[in-house]
């Protein structure tokens, strides 16, 4: 499974070395802080369903009007064939694909505040789901397909989380905490359940919920902060980052509730970000243990870590090909 891994995690890193060259390629003065703020930055890499292309964010830099500019772009996972997906005045960020891979859900501010868009990945008509003048953050497919979670600031002054259909069309409030923001909304294998991250009770603490909004259980609770759930293929674990130990690192606990256990055990460096391999026995991670962010692997209890990109630039949000 390793080499599944590496396909989709150096396959982003050619494409940041080979576009942060094209972008230098043609100076010939010492490089600057200008030449640093110019360069374009690439982020949020998504692997599709079936591993063969990835979905990324896009910054350039406009200096005349004094700002810069996301979109989304796509490759193959061998870093050819890169193609620009949204080209909007506003920015577009969060990718995330369909199940089927044929349809990529994304943030965009193309109304003048935060909605929640969708498009063909062959491109083509780009289509507002929510419309609403509040903000709607943190887009997440169910595992069928016909049902999207997202975060909204729509009814409270803080972030609460709510499920529509992959049209638009029936949105339905899932959390219902006024005095605290409840984010990243995470599918369960079945279907059934989300996993989310809440600061309802003074920290960001790990909650999980029925699609129907029933069933409402905490599943950590601890002075530190416990964010990003990410449920194992099999559903009964989730594993999550946590600064419970003073820095973030990277935890694991059974997803009914129990003994959350530290995985990552590195105290002079930040974890981040874990993504379960499709066999459930390894998880993908991104840390800067080795001074620059890279991405690395380990298996399911911790051990073996080990690094998979090493260079002069930054590697984060790993996905596994299935």
């Amino acid at each position: 499974m390793l080499s599944l891994a590496l396909l989709v995690c150096l396959a982003f890193v050619f494409l940041l070395v080979l576009h942060f060259a094209e972008s230098a390629g043609s100076a010939t003065h010492p490089f600057t802080a200008r030449d640093m703020h110019a360069m374009d930055r690439i982020s949020d890499p998504q692997a599709s369903p079936d591993g063969k292309r990835i979905a990324f964010v896009l910054r350039v830099t406009d200096f005349e009007a004094n700002k810069g500019k996301t979109d989304i772009w796509l490759m193959n996972s061998d870093g050819s064939q890169r193609s620009q997906l949204t080209d909007d005045g506003a920015d577009d960020t969060s990718p995330a694909w369909s199940p089927d891979g044929s349809r990529i859900v994304f943030v965009s501010y193309r109304d003048d505040n935060a909605e929640i868009y969708v498009t063909s990945t062959a491109g083509g008509e780009v289509i507002n789901l929510t419309q609403h003048p509040a903000k709607d953050w943190n887009p997440a497919w169910s595992p069928d397909g016909a049902w999207i979670a997202f975060a909204s600031l729509r009814d409270s002054l803080y972030w609460e989380l709510y499920l529509m259909r992959a049209d638009g069309s029936e949105v339905t409030r899932l959390t219902w905490w006024d005095d605290a923001s409840d984010l990243e909304p995470t599918w369960g294998p079945d279907g059934q359940r989300l996993a989310f991250a809440s600061k309802r009770d003074g920290n960001w603490e790990l909650y999980v919920v029925n699609r129907d909004g029933s069933g409402l259980a905490r599943l950590t609770d601890h002075p530190g902060d416990d964010t990003s759930p990410a449920w194992s293929p099999d559903g009964a674990r989730i594993a999550f980052d946590s600064t419970r130990d003073g820095n973030v690192e990277i935890y694991v606990m059974p997803a009914a509730g129990g003994e959350a256990v530290n995985l990552t055990n590195e105290p002079f460096a930040d974890d981040h970000g874990a993504s379960w391999s499709p066999d459930g026995h390894r998880l993908a991670f991104y840390s800067n243990r080795d001074r620059e962010w890279d991405i690395y692997v380990m298996n399911d209890d911790g051990s073996e870590a080990a690094r998979l990109t090493g260079n002069q630039t930054n590697d984060q949000v790993p996905a596994w090909r299935p």
